[in-house]
């Protein structure tokens, strides 16, 4: 498994300063090397070389992510994901609902990985609220 520190340092060699939280959460749940990851994404249309950013119709939580994720054979397994005291599940609450396996969340503006019930992003212990979950 790779960490969060790899990647994000993978992603700096690539050019990928900020906001390329997709690629590296796309990158741990694979757990293939970033360059791949991001050569795909830009071979699909997915990730503009020119500006090392998102398509400008691509964002995270537009209709085009979870066609790129779906097009990896990565689907959606839960929509807002809510705890029993009513309060939607945070990257610090979520691992106790998925504590095995690699998940790709996505809030109302990031994208992280969990794999085996540990994030894989700078937000790990955040109060960030997970609106959906993919596998």
């Amino acid at each position: 498994m790779q960490t969060f520190k790899q990647i994000n340092l993978d992603g700096k060699v690539s050019g990928d300063m900020r906001r390329n939280c997709s690629l590296i959460a796309i990158t741990a749940f694979l757990d293939i090397p970033y360059k791949e990851v991001r050569e795909l994404m830009v071979s699909e249309g997915f990730w503009s070389s020119k500006t090392n950013y998102y398509n400008l119709e691509l964002h995270p939580h537009t209709g085009i992510f979870p066609l790129m994720l779906h097009c990896l054979g990565i689907k959606r397994i839960a929509i807002n994901p809510t705890q029993k005291n009513g309060c939607l599940y945070t990257p610090k609450t979520i691992a106790k609902l998925y504590p095995k396996g690699a998940y790709i969340l996505l809030t109302s503006s990031h994208t992280m990985a969990l794999i085996d019930g540990k994030i894989i992003d700078w937000s790990e212990g955040k109060r960030l609220r997970i609106l959906e979950v993919y596998q």
